[in-house]
């Protein structure tokens, strides 16, 4: 820790509740919480690691990329569902807020799907056809996503953009 860090803490120390004091713990010896094996070497551990951006970018890239078609696919099995639960797109459970299993298979051969609503926009502008009858279709939703540059997943909560005239 700097010196005038460290200075700092030794002035206000005096001033800090005891129970905090106790707590607060600098130049802390890492091995107690960390394998020295995978601890770095400046940490006081045994692991010589060099960040190679060239190297780890791509690849960090590449897993985001396998993840979210991962998420869109649970998505689009689950009856593309705004609003689904985060743990089933992510792999936790088996059914989502549809009741629909995984891999696109059905339960107990329902369809469940829930409706999809919009708000009325805020200048009483006509609505799209789907939002007449509760449903959207997947595929307005997805142009509907990329047009707009949201993530997928985007909430119902988000505000709706005025339509110029």
């Amino acid at each position: 820790m700097p010196w005038v860090v460290w200075g700092f803490f030794k002035l206000i120390t005096p001033f800090i509740d005891p129970l905090t004091r106790q707590k607060l713990k600098f130049n802390e010896n890492m091995t107690q919480y960390v394998p020295a094996d995978q601890l770095w070497t400046e940490f006081g551990g045994k692991l010589e690691f060099d960040y190679d951006h060239a190297a780890y970018w791509p690849a960090l890239q590449k897993l985001c990329e396998e993840r979210r078609a991962s998420r869109k696919q649970r998505w689009v099995a689950g009856g593309s569902v705004i609003g689904e639960d985060e743990a089933y797109l992510a792999g936790g459970k088996e059914t989502g807020v549809a009741g629909n299993v995984s891999h696109g298979e059905e339960q107990k051969g329902e369809t469940a799907s829930a409706p999809v609503t919009e708000a009325v926009p805020a200048n009483g502008s006509a609505e799209p056809a789907h939002a007449a009858t509760g449903t959207e279709d997947v595929t307005d939703t997805m142009a509907r996503i990329e047009l707009e540059g949201k993530p997928e997943g985007n909430f119902p909560a988000d505000p709706v953009k005025p339509q110029s005239t």
